[in-house]
């Protein structure tokens, strides 16, 4: 549902939190906003279903495929959470010690041909501790979580012999030109139980140009160098766009 909602637009360090309380969406559900005709905001909770989000993977051998055990889809979250609360989850086991496990959204109706500045606030669950030990690194925080835009729909390529992203994402913790690194996936604990943590992009510079048809496509994902098992529920994505246009 994409609604319009006149307010004055204050862009604070493209601080969601911020963002969610000057808008009083903090119980919206599956909805988008054009914040004075201008900014574009998304709100996802997969309260009622996917939300045009979908689920791929890259970054692996073509040799690899039937032993990464990829699962995704709407699930409710784990215990000890709310599991009547949706999310959609994404897992597999990271056999290629580089496995980058992605959700990708389209966005349409925006200015066309036009430069975004992108913000995005996330909460997921997660039940890997930061101080962990694994094979390849900790499972906390060799999940390295990012995010980005293109106007080109991310897409996992066949070469040399494996799976690979189309975009500029970097490799494991550095960032890339189009999907930049915002932080890690570990659960903010000490225990291994699943968690609701909440990641931002403040502060980090992430930007994308709309194609001739205003559309623009979103992504957020674990690029991962722990060698094991590996399952993350998004229960929330807001994702604010900004157009960088003269007043």
């Amino acid at each position: 549902m994409t609604t319009k909602i006149r307010i004055r637009w204050v862009w604070k360090a493209a601080h969601l939190v911020t963002l969610t309380t000057l808008l009083g969406l903090g119980g919206c559900r599956d909805q988008n906003a054009d914040i004075s005709d201008s900014t574009f905001l998304v709100v996802t909770d997969f309260a009622k279903g996917a939300d045009n989000w979908k689920a791929d993977y890259s970054d692996y051998q073509l040799n690899e495929a039937d032993s990464l055990h990829f699962v995704s889809g709407i699930r409710s979250l784990p215990m000890p959470l709310d599991t009547t609360r949706k999310a959609f989850l994404v897992g597999s086991t990271n056999a290629s010690d580089d496995l980058f496990m992605f959700l990708k959204r389209k966005l349409s109706g925006l200015r066309p041909t036009t430069n975004y500045q992108i913000a995005y606030e996330l909460e997921l669950a997660s039940k890997y501790p930061a101080q962990s030990v694994g094979i390849g690194g900790s499972p906390g925080l060799a999940l390295h979580l990012k995010v980005g835009a293109s106007a080109v729909e991310p897409v996992k390529v066949a070469k040399n012999q494996g799976y690979y992203l189309n975009l500029d994402k970097g490799d494991q913790a550095t960032g890339g030109k189009d999907v930049i690194l915002i932080g890690d996936a570990s659960n903010d604990s000490a225990d291994d139980r699943y968690r609701l943590v909440r990641r931002f992009s403040q502060g980090k510079n992430l930007m994308a140009q709309t194609d001739k048809n205003g559309a623009l496509w979103l992504v957020v994902g674990t690029d991962s160098g722990y060698e094991g098992r590996t399952d993350i529920y998004y229960s929330r994505i807001l994702v604010s766009l900004r157009p960088l246009i003269s007043q």
